[in-house]
């Protein structure tokens, strides 16, 4: 009998919306109120919303930037299926410093910044000094860390909306 040894050559990052490491990380508590419930998705950035009361933020709002939609494991969900979006009106956790995983839309080196859609808080990233894509903002501090990611999927930012862009271990 001949055995096989099977090498995990990558491990597992983390589940999107979530904080690698407990190095300086802050949150939030809001409720997300989108005009299209379907941008809704754990992971991209999320705006105050400037008509209502101070506790609400949309993907699609017209106020500050709040963070990014975070903390997958709060949303509640009357069933096991799995869902792309949370629902309008659920009380989430919007993550507004740390390390954090998200889903990366292309391939992205150690360093690259990033940036948010406008409109839908998609993420990208782009090398230091390019042009981002149109209708995109800086991700304050925003930028890739950890590992470099090879293809789309997941990767690990670290940001801070108080506009620091220093690494907090270094510190």
């Amino acid at each position: 009998m001949v055995q096989k040894v099977v090498q995990n050559i990558e491990f597992a990052t983390g589940i999107p919306g979530e904080f690698y490491t407990n190095l300086h990380q802050r949150t939030v508590g809001k409720i997300i109120n989108s005009t299209t419930e379907s941008l809704n998705v754990i992971g991209v950035a999320v705006k105050q919303k400037t008509s209502s009361v101070d506790d609400e933020v949309a993907v699609d709002g017209t106020g500050a930037l709040a963070g990014l939609l975070g903390m997958p494991k709060v949303v509640y969900r009357n069933t096991l299926d799995p869902v792309t979006f949370v629902s309008n009106g659920q009380q989430v956790e919007v993550l507004k410093a740390g390390y954090v995983v998200v889903n990366l839309p292309a391939a992205a080196n150690i360093g690259d910044w990033v940036y948010y859609s406008d409109t839908t808080g998609v993420l990208e990233t782009q090398a230091p000094g390019a042009v981002p894509s149109s209708g995109h903002s800086r991700l304050p501090g925003g930028t890739v860390q950890i590992k470099t990611v090879t293809e789309a999927g997941v990767g690990i930012i670290y940001f801070d909306l108080a506009g620091d862009a220093t690494d907090p271990s270094s510190a």
